[in-house]
């Protein structure tokens, strides 16, 4: 077991890093954000190209094979770099998020890398199997971790984006070091081996997906709908709970120290889609955001001095301006973008668990039925 102990380790120092490198990436970029990204890009393109000529100076049989993995890898790092991301020229937050996501690419791209190592003496498709599947269940860790601290944001798509820097490191661990005579089938040690670690993986992605995405969507008759992580009970019980708490304690700038407040971050973001549409004078999204904030996040509006800005209750000018220059509301119609890419209110969580469940057992039942002769003999 001590070949699993270099990925293990990599394992731990990305999960015990997750909650900082946000706090240190943002204190580098509002520094020194040009130098930042022009200097990181650098070092990640210098990064490839010392492993791919490394690999190329390894080669010395099964030419033919091992030049496709290698040009299949750098073929799906410029599909993420031209198609998946945005380009880091374009500065700003775009070029923030590109270069944080040439970072997972790095990081889980190696973390697939020391798994096939570790898998090595597995002479059959669980070499290529167990190593994604590896990557899969680190990143869900990872994402989970990000999800629970306030200084961080776990998302799904960050789980398919180290899937990918995945695949990107197997291809290129193949054609590093390949792994001779591979038998093309599992054989029975391999199959519980694998089975086991899908329905982990599984199991896994299914926790987080319905822990960071499954929410409810909420009808006002007044105003419209809108996506919450809470139930309108659980909504009204986290407004009026913070505003008794925070009158004593209220919350100060995010800490990595500190767990994640969903009330607290729901009302963030409805609060700055309003001030983002006031600013641009789409009085009507503005002035339906507003409703949904002083309705059901109160407590936030009345906080003062958090991330640095007073109170964010609109003043009785500004909710006069916005009566009047925005349209009625169409309650029938209006559905807020806040949260629309992060929180969906379908399947339900009995249909989610239930079709989970089934995945679960054929992952179990296919291979007990397809090699059931295996067994016999």
């Amino acid at each position: 077991m001590k070949r699993y102990l270099p990925p293990a380790l990599l394992v731990v120092v990305i999960v015990v890093a997750a909650p900082f490198m946000g706090v240190i990436r943002d204190v580098l970029f509002e520094r020194f954000e040009s130098a930042t990204i022009r200097y990181l890009a650098r070092l990640l393109l210098l990064l490839a190209a010392a492993a791919f000529l490394y690999a190329l100076a390894r080669i010395r049989e099964h030419r033919a094979w091992r030049y496709a993995g290698l040009l299949a890898t750098a073929g799906l790092l410029w599909i993420e770099s031209a198609y998946l991301s945005s380009p880091i020229s374009s500065g700003g937050i775009a070029a923030r998020v590109s270069i944080a996501e040439k970072i997972h690419l790095v990081e889980y791209g190696l973390l697939a890398l020391l798994f096939y190592q570790a898998c090595k003496p597995t002479r059959d498709l669980a070499l290529l199997m167990l190593p994604l599947l590896g990557v899969t269940c680190a990143g869900v860790l990872d994402e989970s971790i990000q999800w629970w601290v306030a200084t961080r944001t776990g998302d799904i798509e960050d789980i398919w984006l180290n899937i990918y820097a995945g695949l990107c490191g197997l291809l290129f661990s193949v054609s590093l070091d390949p792994p001779g005579n591979l038998r093309w089938r599992l054989s029975p040690a391999s199959r519980r081996q694998v089975t086991v670690s899908a329905m982990v993986t599984v199991a896994s992605l299914g926790l987080f997906f319905d822990t960071a995405h499954l929410g409810y969507e909420h009808h006002d008759p007044t105003i419209g709908r809108f996506l919450s992580w809470h139930t309108l009970d659980e909504l009204r019980a986290a407004d009026a709970d913070r505003a008794t708490r925070w009158r004593v304690d209220p919350p100060t700038d995010p800490s990595p120290w500190r767990a994640e407040d969903r009330y607290l971050a729901e009302a963030g973001w409805h609060v700055g889609h309003r001030n983002e549409r006031y600013d641009a004078g789409d009085f009507y999204l503005a002035a339906q955001a507003n409703r949904i904030v002083e309705r059901y996040f109160g407590a936030y509006l009345d906080l003062e001095f958090f991330r640095g800005s007073a109170k964010q209750r609109y003043p009785p000018e500004v909710r006069r301006e916005l009566e009047a220059k925005a349209p009625a509301p169409n309650p029938t119609e209006y559905l807020s973008p806040v949260l629309t890419q992060r929180i969906y209110p379908k399947p339900s969580r009995p249909l989610f668990y239930t079709s989970l469940a089934i995945i679960l057992l054929l992952i179990w039942a296919v291979p007990r039925l397809l090699f059931r002769n295996d067994r016999a003999s």
